[in-house]
Formats: C-alpha cells, sequence, structure tokens
C-alpha cells in the first residue's frame, strides 16, 4: 500500500502517541493533536492504537500507486482507493487539524521509540514533502468496520487545574482567568496564544526556567495567556498560572483563530 504526496499541503506531519517521558533531555512528547480521533480511526481500520497517521492543516494532496485502504476524519468508514486515485485531506470545519489514517499505520522510522514529526526541534522520521511516498506498514492489522462522525464538541469551559506558580499573581487572577471568554489570536503545535484580558502578576523579578507540560498556561509580560502545545519547549521562564487538563487540550488545539475559549477549574 502507497501514496504519492502531490502536495504537502499546510503543517502536515507524520505523528502517533508520542515519545513520553524524555523531558529531562529537552524532548517534547509531540504525538498527535487530537489522540482520540486518531484512536478511533485507528480502531476502524484495524490498526494498532499507536499506528501513526498524517495529521494536516489542510490542503493534503495524494495519490495511490498501490491499492490502499484509507480513512479520513470526517468520513463515514474506511476507502479502498485504486491505484491512480487522488484525494485531499482538510480538517473537518470548525477544526484546525486534519487527519488520514493507512491501513496498518503509516510507515516511518523510529526515534525515541515514536514515529512523530517534532516541529520545533525536527526530532523525527524523514518530513513529509511533495513527491514522497507515504506508505502502510506490513502488519497483521484487525478487521475494518464502519466509523460515524463524531457529534461537536460542546462549548462547555475547558477544564484547568493550579499551576506551580499562582502565587506570582495578583488575588483574583485566577477567577478572572476563569470569567474571561478569550479568543485565539495564534495557534499552532507548539502552542496557543489567547488575547481579550490580561491577567495581572504580584511578583515583578525574573523567574529560573522552570519544566513544562502540555496544556501548561504561562503568562507572559504582556498578561495574556500562552498554552502549551504538542511540541512545546521542555523548559520557560514565564510563570505558570494553570494547566489544561489533558482531556481537554486538544478541544483547545483544535480551536481556529477567533474561536472563543472559556476555562472552568477543575474539582479537586
Amino acid at each position: 500500500m502507497s501514496l504519492v504526496v502531490v502536495s504537502r499541503g499546510v503543517g502536515t506531519t507524520i505523528q502517533d502517541r508520542g515519545r513520553a517521558g524524555f523531558a529531562h533531555l529537552g524532548v517534547a512528547a509531540s504525538g498527535a493533536v487530537d489522540p482520540t480521533t486518531v484512536r478511533r480511526m485507528n480502531r476502524a481500520l484495524g490498526n494498532p492504537a499507536e499506528a501513526a497517521v498524517l495529521e494536516t492543516a489542510g490542503g493534503l494532496r495524494l495519490r495511490a500507486e498501490a491499492p490502499t485502504t484509507v480513512l479520513r476524519d470526517g468520513d463515514i468508514g474506511p476507502v479502498a482507493l485504486l491505484p491512480g486515485t487522488e484525494l485531499t485531506v482538510n480538517p473537518r470545519p470548525g477544526r484546525v487539524w486534519g487527519y488520514l489514517a493507512v491501513r496498518g499505520g503509516v510507515e516511518a522510522r523510529f526515534v525515541l521509540g515514536s514515529r512523530s514529526n517534532d516541529v520545533m526541534s525536527g526530532l523525527g522520521p524523514e518530513a513529509i514533502v511533495d513527491g514522497c511516498v507515504v506508505r502502510g506498514e506490513a502488519s497483521d492489522s484487525g478487521a475494518i468496520s464502519d466509523v460515524t462522525v463524531p457529534p461537536e464538541e460542546s462549548p462547555a469551559p475547558l477544564r484547568v487545574r493550579v499551576g506551580p506558580r499562582v502565587d506570582w499573581f495578583a488575588a483574583g487572577a485566577l477567577d478572572r482567568l476563569t470569567e474571561v471568554t478569550w479568543a485565539v489570536t495564534e495557534t499552532g503545535r507548539v502552542g496557543v496564544r489567547l488575547g481579550g484580558g490580561a491577567l495581572e502578576r504580584s511578583v515583578d523579578r525574573e523567574l529560573a526556567s522552570e519544566g513544562l507540560v502540555p496544556g501548561a498556561i504561562q503568562i507572559p509580560a504582556s498578561g495574556q495567556p500562552l498554552v502549551m502545545g504538542r511540541d512545546h519547549p521542555t523548559t520557560g521562564g514565564y510563570p505558570v498560572i494553570a494547566v489544561v487538563d489533558s482531556a481537554d487540550l486538544a478541544s483547545l488545539m483544535q480551536r481556529p483563530v477567533g474561536s472563543q475559549v472559556r476555562f472552568a477549574l477543575a474539582p479537586t
């Protein structure tokens, strides 16, 4: 099974579950922005949960060189492509990232136990470029099944937990984080910038670089939140007021520029 990349589109990479456990070496976890969607698609194709997929911000075009079974996020079920068939992969409406899963999983070399591309460091398998060939793994996959498109996500507030430097902020800053309706101003695999308000610090001195995790909400001098994504730097010098719950981070990273975001403290 193989596909030729006619056009790599925007932000197209190979992703799987990521390479957790190497932050002490300065290596981010990476992995698919939307792991729940990827698991659902792999399950429909009979792939292992850890199988690699293509992730794209849109405009990815491929042509089948050999009979290939694939599934795009948003399709009702897997599709068998004949040689010469072309397909385009875009995110579903209202989402930033779209996916293409291949029967058997996308073939790519392991780097530190993962096939994921890290866009910030360049770590991972060979980059997706025009003219390259995407092959499916030669593996004993399970049964193929139909898959229905999941319902649209509810606009419920995203859950956050109190961060390690909440004491660096003025009284009421944590309340303000959950009261303001923020807007996505920039988004990417490294992180998401939010605007529409500002959080005041009570400590003016600089903070020595500290470890970061996906979902950490850093507050730079502007007071506007910067949320760490899948390819985030593993250390940073801005205080972290809160951390987005891991189960809700994909919802944030899938929201396009201009989208509204609300936060709520997770129950302790």
